[in-house]
């Protein structure tokens, strides 16, 4: 059985109708509202972690997709140097979080085919 047009369903069907609309776009605003919100603040968070500048003592979360063997939480030593597994010590003070993932990228290419990687500095 079909529904009947809203046109036919008198003032109560029409005023029902316009409830339904109403609170349609208001979830509908709710959800534009919260995903924009959720990107605005992953972008922030993002910014902060690119802005900020790597030395002694800070702990990183390196993260290669798909292989946790090379995978970890690492610390800078007291000489700037970030010791990882296969890649050995390497000079990473004074860089920020994306160019220590550009460049931890570049070096994994040696023994990881299009590696994806993530870096996160940790607490």
């Amino acid at each position: 059985m079909r529904p009947a047009h809203p046109a036919s369903r008198g003032k109560l069907g029409r005023a029902m109708d316009k409830a339904q609309l109403r609170q349609s776009r208001f979830r509908m605003q709710h959800r534009l509202w919260a995903g924009c919100l959720a990107t605005l603040s992953l972008a922030a968070l993002r910014h902060s972690y690119d802005a900020y500048i790597l030395g002694p003592g800070d702990s990183l979360e390196v993260e290669l997709l798909n292989i946790p063997e090379l995978s970890g939480r690492f610390s800078i030593g007291p000489d700037g140097t970030l010791v990882l597994p296969r890649l050995r010590a390497l000079v990473v003070e004074g860089l920020t979080v994306e160019e220590l993932r550009y460049f931890l990228t570049e070096q994994f290419k040696a023994y990881v085919k299009s590696p994806q990687l993530y870096v996160r500095p940790v607490g």
